[in-house]
């Protein structure tokens, strides 16, 4: 099966642990969008100096200061009451036996009172996300529109034509798939179905953007247009036969956009508002953060199939578009 996104550009691609989480997804995310010329890892294996053994740290940041690295590691836990004293003394625990030079520890439902007053004497930080953002911050207008998940489908084809000149003119007529097309001198390009498939896999990694962005979801047809042919032929058979120059090729196929709403939830970390939800695209789970804070907007997704393997995207800087947009297989590319 065959996907491609449209919108975003791949940064890398691994396989995450099973104990990776949501709430932990979006600590990396914001802090791989604060942290430009840091270095972010995402359930990083550290070695414990007791006992020679790796432990893992949710996110760690690996920084330059003055001339040093600091290593600074974050945990996350994402229950539904307050961290409490235990956990934070286990984490200082912990972290006692790590490279870690600083502790933050992140409680998507707070502290504690005796928590944080034990990470404060820990000198570890307590970070609790907030439940909102600026009303009339960036990432809340974008926030008042929703993200999409667009998936595209293909079907058959329904009408091939092409633009060939005779006598000085341009005439229209209609391709069948089979016509073979040749050069100046007679050699084979290829047939018109070859041509129309090379055409079509072009535009589908190229060229869909703004049409799929458009769509309503309510297509059934979709029309390609390829103009700019130099050396490409249709051959009448009158006697002699005769080359006939091809100058432009639409063809028209059925094709489907479904479009599927992500819902938000919003907070603010350490300064920076961010959203997050999930979304499905072909069977597939999408898990989308939007941040906003002083290092700019930035939007990030993980990507996870069936077989759990995960791919981390940042959409692009420039455009920083919100339609995320995975064509489906088609039915050809299955068998």
């Amino acid at each position: 099966m065959r996907l491609e996104w449209v919108y975003l550009v791949i940064r890398y691609r691994r396989r995450m642990p099973p104990r990776t989480n949501d709430f932990q997804a979006v600590v990396y995310f914001i802090q791989t969008h604060i942290a430009a010329d840091a270095r972010v890892t995402e359930s990083a294996m550290l070695v414990d100096s007791m006992i020679g053994v790796k432990r893992e740290v949710d996110v760690c940041i690996e920084v330059e200061v003055a001339g040093r690295t600091l290593l600074i590691g974050i945990e996350c836990v994402a229950h539904t009451r307050k961290a409490d004293l235990i956990w934070v003394e286990a984490m200082w625990a912990k972290h006692q036996c790590l490279a870690t030079d600083r502790v933050v520890l992140v409680s998507k439902s707070g502290f504690t009172a005796n928590a944080a007053k034990k990470a404060k004497l820990y000198h570890i930080e307590a970070v609790t996300p907030g439940e909102s953002i600026p009303e009339d911050g960036p990432l809340a207008g974008v926030l008042r529109h929703q993200v999409q998940m667009r998936e595209i489908g293909y079907g058959p084809l329904v009408k091939v034509e092409g633009w060939v000149e005779r006598h000085g003119a341009l005439q229209q007529i209609e391709l069948a798939t089979n016509w073979i097309v040749l050069r100046a001198d007679g050699s084979r390009i290829g047939n018109v179905g070859e041509i129309v498939r090379s055409i079509a896999d072009a535009a589908e990694q190229d060229g869909m953007r703004e049409p799929v962005a458009a769509a309503q979801g309510n297509e059934k047809y979709l029309a390609y247009d390829r103009d700019g042919f130099s050396d490409a032929f249709l051959r009448e058979e009158t006697d002699p036969p005769t080359l006939l120059p091809l100058r432009r090729l639409r063809f028209i196929r059925e094709a489907r956009v479904c479009i599927k709403p992500v819902q938000l939830a919003t907070g603010e970390l350490e300064g920076t508002g961010y959203a997050a939800g999930k979304g499905t695209v072909v069977g597939h789970d999408a898990f989308v953060v939007l941040s906003e804070g002083r290092a700019g907007s930035k939007i990030s997704v993980r990507f996870t199939d069936a077989d759990g393997n995960v791919s981390d995207w940042l959409a692009d800087r420039e455009a920083q578009e919100l339609r995320l947009i995975v064509p489906k297989a088609r039915e050809d590319d299955q068998k």
